[in-house]
């Protein structure tokens, strides 16, 4: 009696296990899909260098977001990685508008203070 009581138990548990398992595979299969590709983008974004820039040591990324596709609208960003402990570091985004040549000297002007 015991028996036939447990068998139906079992069968639930295991088709319970056997869908949470397909359902964690298939998670796992869209991250690891999703961070390949972030890789990618962030390895195409590198800046390696500017001219006339002298050596750094931290990363630098530029490139653009999309923020309207069927517009063809982006934003263009210029991130600058933290020199120590990038992972830790808070993120500041800055958002300009106006005439470029002032954002152009601030940021020289704040790439040459001690």
């Amino acid at each position: 009696m015991a028996s036939s009581q447990t068998c139906p138990f079992l069968l639930i548990l295991f088709l319970a296990f056997s869908s949470f398992t397909f359902a964690s595979a298939k998670h796992l299969e869209r991250t690891i899909y999703e961070n390949e590709k972030a890789r990618k983008e962030r390895k195409a974004d590198l800046v390696h260098g500017l001219p006339g820039q002298p050596e750094i040591n931290f990363n630098q990324y530029a490139g653009y977001v999309t923020v309207n596709e069927s517009n063809g609208r982006a934003l263009f960003y210029w991130f600058f990685e933290a020199q120590s402990k990038p992972e830790e570091r808070p993120v500041l985004l800055w958002l300009n508008g106006g005439n470029y040549r002032l954002l152009i000297s601030y940021m020289m002007s704040q790439l040459y203070i001690s």
